[in-house]
C-alpha cells in the first residue's frame, strides 16, 4: 500500500537514501556496480534539486513527482534490492539500504 507524504518528509527520505547509496558507491568493487548506484544517486539529486527550488512554505504540501526521472526510482531500487548482496558488500550498508528501499517502495511516487 502506498502512503502520502509531504515534500519535507520526501526530501528527508531522499537525503537519507542518497547518503546510504553514497556509502554503497564507495564500497562497490566494480565499475558496473558503481555505475548502477551512481545512476540512482543522479535521479535522487535531480529530484531533490528541483524540490529545493520550491518555497519553504510549500514543503508541507503532499509530495508529487517533479521530474520524469523520479518515476524510474522505484524500478531501479527494486533491481538493486533483488541482488543487494552482490552490489553492496558491507552488511551494515546493505541492511540500511534494504530498510530505506522498503520505505521508498511504500511511498506514492
Amino acid at each position: 500500500m502506498t502512503q502520502s507524504t509531504t515534500i519535507t518528509e520526501f526530501l528527508n527520505t531522499l537525503t537519507e537514501l542518497e547518503d546510504a547509496l553514497d556509502n554503497a558507491y564507495w564500497e562497490a568493487s566494480s565499475i558496473m556496480h558503481k555505475d548502477l548506484i551512481y545512476n540512482i544517486i543522479s535521479i535522487i539529486r535531480f529530484e531533490s534539486s528541483e524540490l529545493n527550488k520550491l518555497s519553504v512554505q510549500d514543503h508541507h504540501y503532499p509530495y508529487e513527482p517533479v521530474t520524469a526521472e523520479i518515476r524510474e526510482l522505484k524500478e531501479r531500487l527494486h533491481f538493486l534490492q533483488n541482488d543487494i548482496n552482490h552490489y553492496v558488500l558491507r552488511t551494515s550498508t546493505a541492511t540500511h539500504l534494504e530498510h530505506l528501499i522498503a520505505h521508498v517502495s511504500s511511498l506514492r511516487i
